[in-house]
This record gives C-alpha cells, structure tokens and sequence, in this order.
C-alpha cells in the first residue's frame, strides 16, 4: 500500500524455465495490444482475429475478455521451440475463467 514504494518484482526469477515454465501471459497489458511473457523465454501473445478487449475487472488485477469464437492470442515459436510440445508428452495449462454460458 505504499505508494512510493519501488517495485522489486522479477517475472523470470518468479517463473522459471528451470521449474517448467515456458510461458505466463497475466492479461493485464490494459489495451487491446499484445501480451508479455512473463519467463525469461519472452514469447510475446499477439492478438489475431478479433482482438480480445480489455476488462479492468479481473479477478486480481486487469483481465481479457474474449468473444468465443474470433478472439484469440497468438504465440510464435519454431518447430524445436519450447512452446511446441510432443504429441502425448506431458503439458499442464492453467486458466483462470469466468464464462458467461
């Protein structure tokens, strides 16, 4: 709650790849452009389609919200990239989600 406190937060240091993570996007850029990783990978999510809108009414923080159907985030990475995972290898996804349906 202190204002002119610095901000000492570190993304690579809190998520690793060391631990398994290859990339955490939070959703909370505050527009409608693309999102940073928060891993020292850098992967950069880059909206296509429609571009998800920003929602200041999150859970915790800024949010996207998304239409269901033409809004959608875009990460690159090659072939031998971290992000491409082998067909039934081991992969966790997490997702904080408030559906309207």
């Amino acid at each position: 709650g202190k204002g002119g406190a610095a901000d000492s937060s570190s993304g690579p240091s809190v998520f690793k790849t060391s631990n398994g993570f290859q990339a955490v996007w939070h959703m909370n850029n505050g527009g409608t452009g693309p999102e940073s990783d928060a891993t020292s990978n850098g992967f950069t999510a880059t909206p296509s389609g429609t571009a998800p809108t920003n929602n200041n009414g999150g859970a915790i923080g800024k949010a996207r919200t998304f239409n269901g159907s033409s809004a959608y985030l875009v990460a690159l990475s090659t072939a031998t990239g971290a992000l491409n995972f082998p067909q039934g290898g081991p992969a966790t996804l997490s997702a904080w989600i408030n559906s309207t349906v």
